[in-house]
């Protein structure tokens, strides 16, 4: 059954492991933002979780099992030998806030106070809200989705 696992990369990879991934044909969700690099350098992709992307993928099927061993890949995120699943309602809300994210940055727009949550969304929500805090570097937002998913 296909569902949304955490694949984890060497250093700087998360581009280009994006890229083989969606080119075998999985859904791949790697959140980030194109900063200019200054003096002249052009643009890169900033991960907001680096080393992470998540990854749309039944790892029973026989094609997963060649994702340990892509070039740039280190491994699947597990706990106790047991892949991490990442519930789908986390992926879409951390792609919308992403997106606002992204839009309050970049000033085109967005509100990042804006949102109303219901109220059976609303403790997830507030945790998901962290993730989009002020300051935080990358490797706190992926400790802290880490700790978020294992809770």
């Amino acid at each position: 059954m296909e569902q949304w696992h955490l694949v984890y990369t060497k250093r700087h990879q998360e581009t280009p492991v994006n890229h083989l991934l969606q080119k075998k044909g999985w859904e791949t969700f790697l959140p980030g933002m194109e900063i200019e690099r200054g003096y002249g350098r052009g643009r890169r992709l900033d991960p907001f979780f680096p080393q992470y992307i998540f990854i749309y993928v039944d790892l029973a099927s026989t094609q997963a099992q060649e994702l340990r061993f892509m070039t740039g890949v280190s491994k699947i995120v597990e706990f106790g030998g047991v892949p991490l699943i990442v519930p789908a309602s986390v992926v879409d809300e951390i792609r919308s806030r992403h997106d606002e994210y992204v839009a309050f940055k970049t000033g085109v727009g967005g509100d990042m106070g804006g949102v109303v949550a219901n109220s059976e969304s609303a403790p997830r929500t507030v945790e998901l809200d962290s993730l989009f805090a002020a300051g935080l570097s990358g490797k706190e937002r992926s400790e802290l989705l880490l700790y978020l998913l294992l809770k």
